[in-house]
């Protein structure tokens, strides 16, 4: 479910940058649909300067908000 919510968020036209929220409360924003790819197993999102990289494990994907501070989905 988590992984089908970040397709259409990274897909969707105009991209709408989007917040990735963890289990350990951490936040990663994707700025920008190419900062980030998306695997069967984990999302990699890459900050906008690029010299920062989280990997992301979808099993411990909480939720992702879209920046107006809507949640797309949770588990």
């Amino acid at each position: 479910m988590i992984a089908k919510a970040v397709r259409q968020l990274l897909s969707h036209k105009p991209f709408q940058s989007f917040d990735v929220v963890l289990l350990s409360g951490q936040r990663h924003r994707v700025r920008h649909p190419e900062c980030a790819v998306l695997t069967k197993t984990q999302l990699v999102v890459v900050g906008p300067d690029a010299d920062s990289v989280a990997i992301c494990q979808l099993l411990h994907v909480v939720s992702v908000e879209k920046r107006n501070g809507r949640k797309s989905s949770s588990k």
